[in-house]
This record gives structure tokens, sequence and C-alpha cells, in this order.
């Protein structure tokens, strides 16, 4: 009889391993169904419109770009004038994004600077000259025409392939240091008197960028001194802590020379250079930055990098870049993309 009740208690107890294992295939299989839901949920659709094919500017690429006194505007980088070869100190503005005209020139011949309004001034901020040394100058003007040396000697040093954003009526440059192999941030409240937020925010980086979102600042992919190509998204709502948001396969690849923008409720990564890809026209977008929708229709844009993307007159505005690799794999092409 006893023997009889072991065997009874041993058969429940599988019964119910049995009916758990059940429930748990159910769920998942549930869960998949969802997941696959959510696969064939519409993708939005794109509008795209070439601006222009070639203007005043020519070809070009490195250059950096910003909205300001309802103008959009250029520095540095390379173009035809400089045979595409040498960085310029060119400054040029457009009254509609795609006709140019030459305003003047400041400082030395550069690429991998900033251009970023900040205080009703419009700034510029560090790179790499033509002797391959990385500059740590800072210059601002209030009208395009004058430009005013505010520091020679900025307290970060030398930088460049950096990046600068505006946050909480602060200007906060994000910074790669080849020396520590870290990412430094500094941040002013002026432009003048800048204060280190941190010398450690997340190991060294190029060519990363940020954007400021939903409260919140942001770095997204980069190169880092491995010339790994990264997909980390790093947030911080201060500039001096700063966590990881994500960093997977289910994310867009690992690049440098992408852009990222914020438009529509979404953050926008377009190109770059990736490590399976020389240059690439994807476009990814995210309304989270944790989860990532790569836009699979109709692309009629070039495999583009060191290119620029604005949000503006409410689009997205993608200006000139690398095609290839030698001298003459640049365009001079101006697009503008907007979601139906």
């Amino acid at each position: 009889m006893n023997s009889f009740k072991k065997i009874l208690k041993k058969v429940k107890i599988i019964l119910n391993m049995l009916i758990l294992t059940i429930m748990v295939i159910c769920f998942t299989s549930c869960d998949d169904g969802d997941d696959d839901l959510k696969d064939t949920l519409p993708e939005l659709s794109l509008t795209f419109n070439l601006e222009t094919n070639q203007d005043q500017m020519g070809n070009f690429f490195g250059n950096a770009m910003a909205l300001y006194n309802s103008k959009v505007w250029s520095a540095g980088g390379a173009n035809d004038y400089t045979n595409n070869v040498t960085s310029s100190n060119d400054i040029w503005s457009s009254d509609n994004g795609a006709a140019w005209v030459s305003v003047t020139n400041v400082g030395e011949g550069r690429t991998g600077h900033t251009l970023t309004t900040f205080n009703d001034r419009l700034w510029l901020i560090g790179g790499e000259n033509n002797d391959d040394e990385f500059l740590s100058d800072i210059w601002y003007t209030t009208d395009g025409s004058l430009w005013v040396n505010a520091l020679v000697n900025a307290p970060f040093g030398e930088i460049a392939y950096h990046t600068t954003v505006v946050f909480n009526s602060k200007m906060y440059v994000i910074a790669g240091n080849e020396v520590t192999n870290a990412t430094e941030v500094w941040s002013t409240p002026d432009g003048e008197n800048w204060t280190q937020e941190t010398a450690n925010a997340f190991s060294g980086r190029v060519r990363h960028k940020a954007v400021v979102f939903n409260n919140t600042m942001y770095v997204i992919g980069g190169e880092d001194v491995g010339a790994n190509k990264l997909n980390e998204i790093w947030q911080s709502t201060n500039g001096s802590n700063w966590t990881l948001v994500r960093n997977n396969s289910s994310i867009f690849p690992g690049r440098l020379g992408h852009t990222a923008t914020v438009y529509n409720g979404k953050v926008w990564v377009i190109g770059g250079r990736t490590a399976t890809e020389p240059f690439t026209n994807d476009i990814y977008y995210s309304e989270n930055l944790l989860d990532w929708t790569k836009y699979s229709d109709l692309n009629p844009m070039e495999q583009i990098g060191a290119h620029e993307t604005l949000f503006y007159n409410d689009a997205l505005w993608i200006f000139g870049g690398k095609t290839g690799d030698t001298d003459t794999e640049v365009t001079g092409k101006i697009w503008s993309v907007k979601e139906d």
C-alpha cells in the first residue's frame, strides 16, 4: 500500500511538471506570435526629393552645418575647390538649403569640427587641419560674416571628430581622448568658460554622433581606438553620469561617419561606414532609442558617409558626402526626406 502511494505521488509530480511545461510552451508560442505581428505591421512611408544635383559648393564632404538666423550654414570640409583633397576654411550660407553663397573664411582649413547654434551665436569648435593636427580653437559669429576667436586654446585641448550639443541652457562637447582611451564631456554656459563634467563618460571614440531627445543626451555609434565600428548608445541627463542604453546585434550595425537627427518624434540614423560596407545609405529610426526599425522601401540616395543631416523645413535634409574612398567619389547632391 505504501509503495502504491509513493508511485501515485510520483505520477502527480510528473503530471504537474508536464502541465507546467505545456503552459511555458504555450506562453512562448503566444509571445512569438506577437513578435511576428509586430514584424508585419505597416512600415512608415518616406518621400525623397532631390533638391539639387550640385550647386555653388560643388561636390563636398566633411562639412559642419547648422541652422542660424533662418539660414543653413556650412563651415570647412573638402570640396571641388580644394580638389576634395584638402580641407577648406570656407563659410557658406543658403536661404533655401539648395542654393549657396560664399560668405567668408575662418581660421585654418579643417574637418572633424562642429558648428553649433547657441546663445544667439554660431560656434565653430576644433577639428583637424591639413597638417593632420587636431585644433583647440573656438570661434563665434553673430552674423556669419564677422567671426571672433573666443579661445585660441580651449581647456579641453585639441579635439576632432567630436560632437557638440545644446542641452539645458548649456553647450556640451563630447570628445574622445586618445591618451586615456576615454571620452570626456565638457560644458559651458557661454562658450568661453568651460567645466569638465567627466573625464571618463565611457571608452574613447571618434566620429560618433550625439542628439538631444526627450530631455536626454544620447551618443550613438563611432569608432574606438581599435578601429572597431560601434553601435553603442549611451545616455545622460546631466553630462556627468552616463549609462549604456543598448549595444547588440538587434539594432543597426556599428558605424562611423553617419548622422543622427531628431525629426517627427524619432531619432534617425543615416548612412556611414560599417565593418562590412565602405558606405551605406541605410536609414534606421527609433521612438525610444531601444527599438530600431530599418527603412526597407525604395531609397534612391547614394551610399554616403561624412555627410550632414539637418531637420529643416519640416523634413530631413541630407547634404553631400563621400560615396567612395577615392578623391573623385564625392557628391554634391542635397536631398530632403519627409515622412508621409
